[in-house]
């Protein structure tokens, strides 16, 4: 029997429509008309296709569940757990569950089993959905939000990483940092970028132009050896790490090598107040909540990004602020 992705082409090739309206006919979505729905279900049974069991209990009026698909990427960083819980905190008291999609290397697959599955809205972390994957999702008719991303066109939910640099910068230029190095992460994102000219823009204003960087995995042994070099090599007065998580590798090389430098993470994860690291934080809980209160708005408006007028997606934005938090770092 052919997978349920090549049945559901068939069911659309032999009546007209696209994919997108199929699935949504199986998921007895509103937004087809009755006899479009007939039409497909007649086929569908014709072909012998088993729809998913969210679909079949839709259908039969076992379970009027609405829910909110979360899109996240195939390695999620500690701080997402908490945008997560931020995220099930707000769907829950609104009676929206929650189902997660993980990106891995077929994306196209995963793209076909959000839309097979027909969300009532869909929630991306992270990174921006490629042009073809974003044209699928719009041709489904149902919302998304970008979480953790900046979008000039797109609704979406996301922390000033470029304000976070300027935090993190200036921070460090109060402890007579001069010499400033940042310690990246290999993966090349808009948020490490925004974060990295924040930073640069304040040294800049100095008269501080050469700034060290290097990127690694993000792994404490690799941090730990790349801040012992760092001060080996006295070169440089000052570190701002990506993550809180390259910066516990950085304060374990201060205390095996005996040897001291402000430094500061980002992020401000829980372990970072037991080991007093200075960092700039973000509330995780908060862009959760934020992000799923976006959401819920326009599943409940029945707002799609190709209806809104380019002037009103500016009010579809949010930005939250990240903050300083000083310890002994």
């Amino acid at each position: 029997m052919e997978n349920r992705n090549s049945t559901l082409k068939a069911i659309a090739d032999r009546l007209g429509l696209n994919v997108a309206t199929v699935s949504r006919a199986l998921h007895g979505s509103p937004l087809v008309r009755p006899e479009t729905r007939d039409q497909v279900l007649n086929v569908a049974a014709e072909l012998r296709y088993r729809p998913n069991k969210s679909a079949r209990n839709l259908v039969q009026g076992r379970n009027g569940t609405r829910f909110i698909g979360v899109l996240i990427p195939d390695l999620i960083h500690q701080f997402f757990f908490g945008v997560l819980k931020g995220i099930v905190q707000e769907l829950k008291s609104e009676s929206y569950s929650l189902m997660v999609f993980n990106i891995a290397s077929d994306r196209a697959t995963v793209v076909n089993r959000i839309m097979d599955e027909a969300p009532d809205g869909l929630m991306v972390f992270f990174y921006g959905l490629e042009q073809e994957e974003r044209q699928h999702i719009r041709e489904c008719r149902f919302p998304f939000v970008y979480v953790d991303y900046m979008s000039p066109v797109d609704p979406c939910c996301y922390m000033d990483n470029f304000e976070g640099g300027r935090i993190a910068a200036t921070y460090l230029l109060e402890r007579g940092v001069r010499r400033p190095f940042f310690v990246g992460t290999t993966a090349d994102t808009q948020q490490q970028r925004s974060r990295l000219e924040g930073f640069s823009s304040v040294f800049a204003a100095e008269g501080i132009s050469d700034i060290g960087k290097k990127f690694i995995e993000i792994e404490e042994p690799a941090s730990c050896a790349l801040t012992t070099e760092i001060l080996e090599a006295d070169s440089y007065d000052g570190i701002f790490y990506f993550c809180d998580e390259l910066a516990y590798g950085g304060i374990k090389a201060i205390r095996q090598t005996g040897k001291c430098l402000p430094i500061v993470g980002y992020d401000d994860l829980p372990m970072s107040e037991i080991l007093r690291l200075s960092t700039v934080r973000q509330d995780s809980e908060q862009l959760g909540r934020s992000s799923a209160s976006l959401m819920i708005d326009l599943v409940r408006t029945g707002t799609w990004t190709q209806d809104m007028d380019p002037g009103s997606v500016g009010s579809k934005i949010i930005k939250l602020s990240p903050q300083l938090i000083v310890r002994d770092t």
